[in-house]
């Protein structure tokens, strides 16, 4: 006979101490598993315990919570550069558009042209970003044209 642990194989953390020598028990529900641990661990029973690596333990396990995989990057940075994108060539442009229409004078005519070239650029550096070194661990985000 045998002194064990009952442990969750999620969090790691003991749920019950076994003596088999004194009581029978179940085998273990899904999503749990067994230790067997020394006479000596079992008569000590300090609490909380975890079992890592295969050993009883004070110290609680560390679980690594993965970041976001490349391709969600990807799509996170897309979706935003959609955002960004509808947002300023469709009334940014008719702005710019209306503006150089109605300019009456050859200086109104080229603050229009430069506005609508300014959208321009932005929008093409928006388009470029999927094309950076390191997208998308690493965006380097364009400047918004002033209205």
């Amino acid at each position: 006979m045998t002194t064990r642990v009952l442990f969750s194989l999620g969090n790691l953390s003991v749920l019950q101490w076994q003596d088999t020598e004194l009581y029978g028990y179940p085998e273990p529900p899904s999503g749990m598993s067994l230790l067997d641990i020394s006479r000596e661990q079992f008569d000590s029973q300090v609490e909380p315990m975890w079992v890592v690596d295969g050993a009883l333990t004070q110290t609680p396990p560390v679980f690594e919570i993965p970041g976001p995989t490349d391709a969600e990057l990807a799509k996170t940075a897309r979706d935003e550069r959609g955002q960004l994108l509808s947002s300023i060539c469709d009334p940014g442009v008719l702005m710019a558009q209306r503006a150089l229409r109605m300019a009456s004078t050859p200086e109104e005519t080229a603050y229009a042209e430069g506005k609508i070239s300014e959208l321009d650029i932005y929008a093409e550096a928006l388009l470029a970003i999927p094309d950076q070194a390191g997208f998308p661990q690493t965006i380097v985000w364009p400047e918004v044209p002033t209205k």
